[in-house]
């Protein structure tokens, strides 16, 4: 390939590399925002659609997560033998009676928190108390019950009802095992729902569809028809531009390609 020749074609493939990618700076991309739009939320924003408040935990690229709050619904859980819980406010220890079948367990209101300086002997653990350069040892339940006075005790079965600090409402007692005590309540309860990028989707007897602008906010519509347009817009440009790139760094090889050639040594 004569020399002159092949610089004429790569100088030709370079304007074009150079022109394709010029003209994707050139052309305004579309705005990823909508002109028309029924709410725009961020994250931490409440809005109320139909008898309903929901508030945007969270936002990503392609999805968007509504929290809201039932008033009542029907729950259920399960407290383990020898945890302790809050009742009202009080600290409680669950002890089961003994057996395969048992039929009760109790509530023993625990002590507050407290730092002794305390010895173990026997399997029995002492407080150590020093008064007028004496040092006598006294047994801690013996030592926490003259310090803070008797813990209550409620005694429960199948059917009692008791107020649980977690639930925050009084709960039922359903079943006892020697592991745990199965209760059930009818209380608030948070509820979420995830919304995807473009997916029509029904918000208290309203269908929306939802136009995700980056990850700082999104856009709630109605009007289904007017999104579709503004998604196949941004894909038309999209696709637009990687054609064009597609175009200049082919035509950029190709010139490459050609330089390199029109100096490999002549056949004679």
């Amino acid at each position: 390939m004569q020399r002159r020749t092949a610089a004429m074609y790569v100088v030709f493939f370079i304007v074009i590399a150079v022109g394709a990618i010029a003209f994707i700076n050139v052309v305004e991309a579309p705005s990823p925002s909508m002109d028309e739009f029924d709410y725009q939320l961020e994250v931490d924003d409440n809005v109320t659609i139909g008898d309903r408040t929901y508030q945007v935990t969270r936002i990503d690229v392609f999805s968007m997560t509504l929290a809201w709050t039932e008033d009542e619904v029907e729950q259920s859980d399960r407290i383990a033998n020898e945890s302790t819980i809050e009742s009202d406010g009080v600290e409680y220890r669950v002890e089961i009676e003994p057996g395969e079948e048992p039929e009760q367990f109790v509530l023993h209101e625990t002590f507050p928190e407290h730092e002794l300086d305390t010895v173990e002997h026997g399997g029995v653990t002492y407080v150590v108390i020093e008064e007028n350069d004496e040092i006598r040892f006294v047994r801690e339940d013996e030592y926490l019950l003259e310090e803070y006075g008797p813990r209550d005790q409620i005694e429960l079965t199948v059917g009692d009802t008791f107020l649980w600090d977690v639930a925050e409402v009084s709960v039922t007692v359903d079943e006892i095992t020697p592991d745990g005590v199965d209760v059930s309540w009818v209380g608030p309860e948070e509820q979420t729902r995830t919304i995807q990028s473009g997916e029509p989707t029904e918000i208290g007897d309203t269908t929306y569809i939802a136009n995700f602008v980056g990850t700082d906010f999104v856009q709630l519509t109605t009007d289904i028809e007017a999104y579709e347009a503004h998604a196949d817009a941004l894909d038309t440009y999209a696709e637009r531009n990687l054609g064009f790139w597609g175009v200049g760094v082919l035509s950029f090889l190709t010139a490459v390609l050609i330089g390199g050639l029109s100096f490999l040594p002549r056949r004679r």
